[in-house]
């Protein structure tokens, strides 16, 4: 791997996006969507690193962002999504020009890639009973995106192994919804729980119940802000003094799930 390749990867990490895998533009394509190979997308792609954040990493340098910069919030739709194209602009800074394309896991994004199954390619983790990409070291407590097209060949990552399946499963009794009662987690389950019980409106019990990466567990604050934004963010200013006044937050659109 080249040093301006590592160097990027380096400065990603120190900003949170400490978690990456890369997978050959071959094994890709071949379960892209159309419009959506290398061809379509980044022309003579030759690998494509995949970032995650894993634990409170991402969120503690996005907070020491907000401080510095209150209109990062206030003014931002989307802050976090926000801070993290901001790290990847800076880092990518250190490519010296090497032919590029990022793509981000983020409602906004221009382009929407299968981020699991590129995650899971990549191996940054393996499927879970969750629902959720889980990773052997951070468990449930990782948060993918971004990707970069690279024409720069990189080795690729190898795959981690079926976490769930010599475990208890701890998750299936801990749902409220019984959403997991089949093994699996129920989209259709899930969402018709959400639409009658505020329960869960802040928090997965099921995925706070998972045994891997226990260490890495998000914060209240953190978790709050991913699950109910409309309640996490009015808390984020206040805990930075921060008069949020533009953009109230997303909370959880569950009304609009299909059912």
């Amino acid at each position: 791997m080249s040093e301006n390749v590592q160097s990027m990867i380096r400065e990603l990490a120190s900003t949170g996006l400490n978690h990456w895998g890369a997978v050959t533009p071959e094994r890709y394509d071949k379960v892209a969507k159309p419009g959506l190979k290398t061809a379509d997308l980044f022309a003579d792609t030759q690998s494509i690193l995949v970032f995650a954040s894993g634990g409170r990493a991402l969120w503690d340098a996005f907070i020491a962002d907000l401080s510095r910069n209150p209109r990062h919030l206030d003014g931002e739709q989307h802050p976090l999504d926000a801070f993290v194209m901001r790290s990847v602009e800076a880092a990518s800074m250190t490519l010296s020009g090497a032919s590029h394309r990022w793509f981000f896991a983020a409602a906004e994004a221009d382009v929407h890639l299968d981020f699991r199954t590129l995650a899971v390619m990549a191996g940054l983790g393996v499927p879970s009973r969750l629902g959720l990409v889980i990773d052997k070291e951070f468990g449930p407590w990782m948060g993918l995106r971004a990707a970069c097209m690279l024409q720069i060949p990189i080795e690729e990552t190898a795959a981690q192994e079926d976490l769930c399946a010599a475990c208890a499963s701890p998750c299936i009794p801990a749902c409220p919804a019984s959403a997991l009662e089949g093994g699996q987690w129920s989209f259709e389950t899930c969402a018709s729980f959400h639409r009658s019980s505020d329960t869960c409106s802040t928090q997965c019990v099921a995925r706070s119940s998972c045994p891997v990466g226990e260490g890495y567990r998000y914060s209240e604050a953190q978790t709050r802000y991913h699950y109910n934004r409309a309640i996490g963010r009015v808390e984020l200013a206040q805990s930075l003094e921060i008069e949020d006044k533009i953009f109230e937050g997303l909370g959880p659109l569950w009304a609009d799930w299909s059912g």
